[in-house]
């Protein structure tokens, strides 16, 4: 890849590599820093790139790469005072707990995202440590839909732990949804009192113009999926 492809890719994606680094640091000044260091480590690795197509994934490995020797830099010069005595923070305990922390914290935004079967049957291999075939048989679904599942459920999440993640308004800011309401004489106190809770309101209001995926709900409303799926399924009936 030529640097002049290099300097345009940094010049489109400017805002991203900076909202990237702001997400991981404290300060705006320390994110323009980190920004600029990326965006010349870009330029300088462009070259060793042969595959154009493949450089768009490079870039946040070495945007990682980048913010690591940020901290390494910045933790040369962090101490920590422990009852009095005051000690030298390790450069790689700083650089590997800020990273595993920050990694782990999008890992589970992205694991609550996930739709009901690729979570579900993610839960169940990773966590509860259940084979293919046992999930299939826990959920009555085929083995081959589960191994789908697991398959395009490892490429989500490798794509989603790099992208940066805003919640809607309403995450912080919920509407007031009012409902007026007709019955044929017989009193339903479940459809009467559905929109006391501000959830089912705000999933209404927030699809109402156009509609909107259970994972853009969650997002939307800072709600994890399956709570999501729960107040739909009331709506729904």
């Amino acid at each position: 890849m030529t640097q002049e492809e290099a300097a345009r890719f940094a010049e489109e994606n400017m805002k991203t590599i900076f909202a990237w680094s702001l997400s991981r640091v404290s300060h705006k000044q320390d994110a323009e820093d980190l920004a600029g260091d990326i965006i010349a480590a870009i330029l300088e690795s462009a070259p060793r790139v042969r595959d154009p197509d493949a450089f768009f994934g490079y870039v946040w490995t070495i945007a990682n790469n980048t913010y690591k020797s940020f901290l390494r830099r910045r933790g040369r010069n962090n101490s920590v005072d422990i009852d009095g005595i005051a000690e030298t923070a390790s450069d790689d305990s700083v650089e590997d707990e800020v990273i595993r922390a920050d990694e782990t914290h999008r890992l589970r935004r992205e694991l609550a995202l996930l739709s009901r079967e690729y979570r579900l049957c993610t839960v169940a291999h990773y966590f509860d440590g259940l084979s293919c075939a046992e999930i299939a048989d826990k959920y009555s679904i085929s083995l081959e839909m589960v191994k789908y599942y697991l398959y395009k459920t490892r490429k989500i999440l490798k794509e989603g732990i790099i992208m940066e993640r805003e919640f809607g308004e309403k995450s912080y800011r919920p509407a007031e949804f009012h409902f007026a309401y007709t019955y044929d004489g017989i009193d339903n106190s479940e459809y009467r009192t559905l929109f006391d809770r501000r959830l089912p309101g705000n999933i209404l209001l927030a699809a109402y113009y156009a509609p909107m995926s259970e994972s853009e709900l969650s997002v939307e409303l800072g709600v994890a999926s399956a709570y999501i799926e729960d107040e739909i399924r009331v709506l729904e009936k």
